[in-house]
């Protein structure tokens, strides 16, 4: 369990003594780590994200349906849809395909870090099931797909209901 616990902390950008630190320092400090600036989120993300709509009539929309999940997000504040998103193949060749894209944000501040991009089969039943079948643009580490309220504070694992629902994406994308 150890191991496991190492390896999430390393993924996630998180080192050893910042769980330390946060048990040791007083209520409301900053350790010098979370004072520190996050990456800044990615122009190509950006325009990505704009360019997509949200999930409600999409393959999207689909994809998450034939899985028996469901999300509110009318504004697409989590998930969008675009009907042609790049990537590049095996090959290296710049291809496009709908896909699912979720916006990853920072997990101490909130804000915007990078997307988690699903390519998607053309009729929406399923995820392109190769290796770049789900990429991610931007900073993954430290970072999540914020499936309810950020509060400033408050780390998502102290948040149950994006567990309970970060549980249940992650085991079904």
């Amino acid at each position: 369990m150890a191991e496991a616990m190492a390896w999430s902390r390393r993924w996630l950008g998180l080192e050893d003594t910042d769980a330390e630190e946060r048990s040791t320092q007083k209520p409301g400090a900053q350790s010098a780590r979370t004072q520190c600036s996050p990456t800044p989120y990615p122009k190509h993300c950006q325009k990505a994200w704009q360019s997509a709509r949200p999930i409600r009539g999409t393959r999207g929309e689909a994809y998450l349906g034939g899985r028996g999940l469901g999300l509110n997000d009318p504004r697409g504040a989590v998930l969008r849809y675009a009907k042609q998103h790049p990537r590049r193949n095996s090959a290296g060749d710049l291809e496009h395909h709908p896909a699912l894209l979720a916006l990853l944000s920072d997990i101490r501040t909130g804000q915007p870090a990078g997307l988690i991009n699903i390519y998607l089969q053309p009729d929406g039943t399923d995820r392109l099931r190769d290796p770049r079948g789900k990429t991610s643009w931007g900073r993954a580490g430290g970072s999540a797909v914020m499936l309810s309220t950020f509060s400033v504070g408050r780390m998502a694992s102290e948040r149950p209901s994006l567990i309970r629902s970060r549980r249940l994406m992650s085991t079904t994308f």
